[in-house]
């Protein structure tokens, strides 16, 4: 899995470097019951969150592996991070089932309705689950792929709400925009545009957007508020 080859890369390398700095970087979502009145719904929120969230951070940090994905901790490993890269991008809205969506792991019993919500306040409650393993914070990707008014509707209240918990006492020590400039998106391709600089793709010319100047004047004055 995942989280054993992470362990056993970690070991290696304070074999070598007791002072290299090693984290992995899992790709967290906020996460919304379709339903908040639906028991079912409720529980498959929770769980959602913890195989999707949570089961890698507790191998990886604490060494308890559940295997089958049920909530019980089925073996303890040696493990190891130095910190915990957090890749935010959105809020999912999950709607129970009354069977697993792979039967070997019984808490895959929810269905990912939503899966991309624009939720600036996503990042603060990320930041706060990644909190509570007690090792410092960088967010490693944070953006949107509609990038027009994106610098007041987007970026200021997000870094907002990351200035928030960052004063809650989260231990959130960088941020990270993505992207420089628009990349190749996976199967999207040129489809998602998340860079700060756009690029034409037949003359490859990059132009800066707002998003880079509202960026600019946070970073300058190293505040999100007006």
């Amino acid at each position: 899995s995942m989280a054993e080859a992470h362990n056993a890369m970690y070991a290696a390398v304070h074999e070598n470097d007791s002072n290299a700095q090693v984290g992995a970087v899992p790709n967290l979502a906020a996460v919304k019951p379709n339903d908040a009145e639906n028991p079912r719904d409720l529980v498959g929120a929770e769980h959602f969150d913890y195989v999707y969230n949570r089961a890698f951070l507790e191998a990886t940090v604490k060494g308890d592996f559940d295997r089958n994905l049920d909530g019980i901790v089925d073996e303890t490993m040696a493990a190891g991070m130095d910190f915990i890269g957090v890749n935010y991008y959105t809020r999912i809205t999950v709607r129970g089932l009354t069977v697993p969506l792979i039967a070997d792991h019984p808490w895959t019993d929810f269905y990912p309705e939503v899966l991309w919500e624009e939720y600036n306040s996503g990042i603060a409650e990320v930041s706060r689950l990644a909190g509570e393993y007690g090792l410092p914070i960088i967010i490693t990707e944070n953006g949107t792929p509609e990038m027009d008014g994106a610098g007041e509707r987007f970026l200021r209240p997000t870094l907002q709400a990351l200035q928030s918990v960052i004063q809650e006492g989260v231990d959130v020590q960088g941020y990270f925009f993505w992207s420089l400039i628009d990349n190749y998106e996976w199967n999207h391709g040129m489809g998602m545009r998340f860079g700060l600089y756009s690029v034409d793709t037949e003359t490859k010319t990059r132009t800066k957007t707002g998003v880079a100047e509202i960026y600019r004047s946070i970073v300058e004055m190293n505040s999100a508020e007006h």
